[in-house]
């Protein structure tokens, strides 16, 4: 029952609640020994088109696959996660810096290169958007580096997809600034602030409204 509370049911690894917990120990470690701890967090591209075009059976292989393709290229001062949905999160314990850090991202990015084989023989091609949260400080706390890679993966998905993004300060602004404006929005539609304009579509043939 341990066990089944602190893995993923379905891939077998780590799930949020232990990730968290070995982030924390990882942390209290910089209090007696030099070195850095790393987050890594991974949002696959276009999984809802897998899911939606195949199946969730077929999405569920994926899934599978990329938790053991991760596993694969870890070394065995790093761990693997799955946060939830198509998001997987790894724990790095670091004395290289931030080099250490983007290689071991790399490294997992084009392990996700060739295509995964499902059960009927179709193949799928999966890429990952990486964002990463580093700190030597042991003050820091396990929610703000998860936060913070968070914040850079979305960097990472509007600039492209497929690649790997270093937080920066500016990030956590940009994160803030989004938390605002959905309550807003949020506090604005209850509100009924919204104003509605329609605008016509006109048929130029015969001058008439068509909607």
């Amino acid at each position: 029952m341990r066990y089944q509370s602190l893995h993923c049911a379905l891939t077998g690894l780590p799930n949020r609640v232990l990730f968290i917990d070995r982030l924390e120990v990882a942390l209290t470690r910089l209090n007696r020994q030099s070195g850095g701890v790393g987050v890594l967090f991974l949002d696959l591209d276009g999984f809802k088109w897998i899911n939606d075009s195949l199946g969730h059976h077929r999405g569920d292989e994926v899934l599978v696959e990329v938790a053991r393709r991760l596993d694969s290229v870890l070394r065995p001062y790093d761990s693997a996660a799955r946060h939830g949905g198509d998001e997987f999160l790894i724990l790095t314990e670091t004395s290289g810096g931030t080099e250490e850090i983007t290689t071991l991202g790399d490294r997992i990015r084009e392990v996700l290169v060739p295509p995964i084989v499902l059960e009927d023989g179709d193949e799928v091609r999966v890429t990952a958007s990486v964002g990463i949260s580093q700190t030597t400080n042991a003050n820091t706390t396990a929610a703000s580096m998860l936060r913070d890679a968070d914040a850079a993966m979305y960097r990472a998905k509007r600039g492209g997809r497929d690649r790997l993004t270093t937080f920066d300060e500016s990030m956590r602004n940009e994160a803030d600034h989004r938390v605002q404006l959905l309550a807003q929005l949020h506090r604005a539609t209850e509100e009924n602030q919204f104003t509605v304009h329609y605008q016509p579509i006109i048929d130029l043939a015969t001058g008439r409204t068509h909607g």
